[in-house]
């Protein structure tokens, strides 16, 4: 054995452990101990057992109970299951869908909605919408132009408060401020419906190059000249406008500019006007192509604006 032959130490362990085991092969049968003899001698030699110590006396508010795991367990649980219900009631419930608020304020702002139609939101004018869109409805305030992706499973519907404009697919305008006194739709392309909010019966189907308007006072839907290229002339920043009559041009630039503009001599409004592929137009501008065309003046009081003389009756 290797490790015995390492050192002198090594061999005398082991040699001494070679006689042992051989003493015991010499060693008589088992024999019956006695323990009870056994135990007297030694107590007779560790002398009489010391009197039992008693407890210190307990507090009168004090008491020792037994640790119980099961109670322990029972406790917890009363604080940790309301808790894990509280928590699994929470992520059960259907996620609330996020409302999506866009605001344009000086300028217009283009907007791809989730089905890929686009729109074109004019200045001081909101649209909203749920993102997942799974609806197709949208709520506006002030002016949009809508060119919107075609589903036929799925129409395409945009609120004012007043009324309801529902598509499949198509492009058109769609005007709704809140100061003014009407609502009007103008469709460039495809077929719209437009109705009053809370009157079904109520509503037009409009095509392509066709106009209506919803009277806020009357509370009532109405077909109206369409304003042809000119219904979205804002967002253009052009307004082009050949021969037509002095009642629709007059409609085209109060929306383009949002002016109160009206003519005295109501024969006036018959003479047709024209005011071709004026680009980013002002006020005055477009004002000077009437004036000088009819023989018109220009009055204006506060922030209203009157064009005075007979016109082309003149």
């Amino acid at each position: 054995m290797e490790w015995v032959a390492e050192s002198d130490a090594n061999q005398a362990f082991f040699d001494e452990m070679i006689h042992l085991w051989g003493l015991t092969g010499d060693a008589d049968r088992p024999f019956q101990a006695d323990t009870k003899a056994a135990w007297n001698k030694v107590s007779a030699r560790i002398g009489p057992a010391p009197a039992r110590e008693e407890p210190e006396a307990q507090s009168p508010g004090a008491k020792i109970r037994p640790l119980s795991i099961k109670r322990d367990f029972l406790r917890i649980a009363a604080v940790l299951l309301p808790l894990i219900a509280v928590a699994a009631w929470i992520l059960l419930q259907p996620n609330e869908p996020v409302e999506r608020l866009i605001v344009s304020t000086d300028t217009t702002k283009e907007i791809v909605l989730p089905d890929s139609s686009r729109v074109t939101l004019n200045a001081n004018s909101q649209l909203s919408y749920f993102e997942d869109f799974t609806d197709r409805k949208v709520r506006l305030t002030g002016e949009a132009f809508f060119d919107v992706a075609r589903d036929t499973a799925r129409p395409f519907e945009i609120f004012t408060g007043e009324t309801v404009t529902r598509v499949l697919g198509t492009s058109f305008n769609v005007r709704a401020f809140p100061e003014e006194d009407k609502v009007e739709v103008m469709v460039v392309s495809g077929t719209v419906e437009f109705k009053e909010a809370k009157d079904e019966s109520d509503r037009i189907v409009l095509n392509a190059d066709e106009g209506a308007v919803f009277s806020k006072e009357a509370q009532k839907v109405e077909a109206a000249t369409s304003l042809g290229n000119n219904a979205n002339a804002w967002m253009k920043n052009e307004i082009d406008a050949v021969d037509i009559p002095l009642r629709e041009m007059l409609q085209i630039i109060n929306n383009y500019f949002r002016t109160e503009i009206s003519a005295e001599n109501e024969a006036a409004l018959t003479c047709n006007v024209s005011i071709p592929k004026l680009k980013d137009p002002t006020l005055d501008k477009a004002l000077e192509f009437l004036t000088e065309q009819l023989y018109l003046e220009k009055d204006t009081t506060g922030n209203r604006i009157i064009l005075t003389g007979k016109g082309c009756n003149n």
